[in-house]
């Protein structure tokens, strides 16, 4: 039995056991009337517990999501460093645009990172490899125009040193559960270049469907989507 143990500003701790999908983890509560099962929701992955954190307490919590090797958080403005290098790597961008200069990485991590957290949007999330405590990319949310229709896209880039360890899959299914379980999204969708293989897996083990071909922002892409109402079985 596997235990996890969060600690929201010094006030309580409550540690969590590996239980079935929104189980009552424990009787404490917040300062409010609702228990705290209803605040997290646990799920089970891989045969490892995934805990998801309502976004009524992101501000009081740097961690949102951890799955078993992942910690996903909020970007902070300390985290430029890391950002700048990670968007100068060419294979870190590839199938993109392009390596970002430090001013346009100035500009994403602030705009388009930091900026939704702080409106309380769906927002991308710093991927931090919990054994190095070290920040290797990103997994999260961007809002997109695709064809006309406002959709809710998950996207994902890591450290190339960080690549065929199922690191992308294991974050992308935490962060499309957290899309279904917390948010209440009714769809979420990957855009994937159509040379992009490795993504198009990570899409297709997060049990999306490819709907379509079309052209995005001038580059072709291939729309891979799912559901909440579907049926998910991430035991792989």
């Amino acid at each position: 039995m596997r235990h996890y143990l969060f600690d929201i500003l010094g006030s309580f701790a409550c540690t969590f056991l590996e239980t079935p999908v929104e189980k009552d983890l424990c009787n404490f509560s917040l300062g409010v009337s609702e228990p705290i099962s209803q605040r997290f929701t646990g799920r089970v992955w891989a045969g490892e517990l995934h805990i998801l954190i309502d976004p009524a307490l992101q501000s009081e919590m740097e961690t949102i999501i951890e799955t078993p090797r992942l910690t996903l958080r909020h970007f902070v403005e300390s985290d430029l460093e890391v950002v700048a290098a990670l968007m100068a790597d060419p294979d870190f961008m590839k199938f993109s645009t392009g390596i970002f200069s430090r001013e346009q990485s100035t500009s994403f991590l602030f705009d388009r990172l930091i900026a939704p957290a702080r409106q309380g949007l769906p927002s991308q999330f710093a991927v931090v490899f919990r054994a190095e405590g070290r920040l290797i990319g990103y997994c999260g949310f961007f809002r997109q125009d695709v064809d006309g229709v406002e959709e809710t896209e998950i996207g994902y880039r890591l450290h190339p040193a960080y690549w065929n360890r199922g690191l992308a899959t294991e974050g992308a299914r935490a962060v499309r559960d957290y899309a279904f379980e917390i948010l209440h999204l009714k769809r979420v969708i990957s855009l994937i270049h159509p040379e992009n293989h490795a993504s198009r897996r990570v899409a297709e083990n997060n049990h999306m469907v490819r709907e379509k071909e079309t052209t995005f922002r001038g580059f072709p892409v291939v729309v891979f989507a799912c559901e909440r109402d579907q049926t998910f079985s991430d035991a792989s």
